[in-house]
């Protein structure tokens, strides 16, 4: 059930060991990353396999990311990052790295759950473009007059809920 289960999955699933080999990676990590297994399981896992990015696009070292941490502190880590995707497509993605314990306690490594939010984020900015456009003039870029006047709303109730003056 667990494998077939694993091989159904549209996300990325990778199973790194406590030595952080990658001893896992299912159809939906190769689809995501146009990596086939074969060239991945048992290599060492850096941030620069998959040219992982922080959410501000600085390079991920091995020391801040998140799959490391949740092999070598044992907490759960998740971030938002950019990958290098099939096709050499940049890539928004969701990493969900658990930390997996034998039953005495021991690090056995992390299982790590990566999702596409690509479509998500690029819904974001085109919202914020659009917000900008509702409020500020096409011509000059500054506030137009609805987003004046609810400026202007929230600056004098602030300074009547604290009793100070305003002009």
């Amino acid at each position: 059930f667990e494998t077939t289960l694993l091989q159904e999955m549209h996300d990325a699933v990778i199973f790194i060991d406590h030595n952080l080999r990658v001893v896992h990676w299912n159809p939906g990590a190769e689809r995501l990353t146009g990596i086939a297994p074969i060239n991945i399981q048992q290599r060492a896992w850096v941030p620069t396999l998959l040219d992982l990015q922080d959410d501000k696009g600085c390079r991920m070292r091995a020391d801040s990311c998140p799959i490391t941490l949740a092999v070598r502190g044992g907490e759960r880590q998740t971030a938002q990052a950019k990958l290098r995707g099939r096709n050499n497509r940049e890539l928004a993605v969701k990493l969900d790295a658990m930390p997996v314990r034998s039953a005495e306690g021991a690090s056995l490594g992390a299982a790590v759950l990566v999702q596409d939010i690509s479509s998500e984020v690029s819904l974001a900015v085109q919202c914020q473009r659009l917000h900008e456009q509702a409020i500020n003039d096409p011509l000059t870029q500054t506030a137009n007059r609805a987003e004046f006047q609810r400026v202007h709303e929230l600056f004098v109730a602030a300074h009547q809920q604290r009793h100070m003056p305003c002009s």
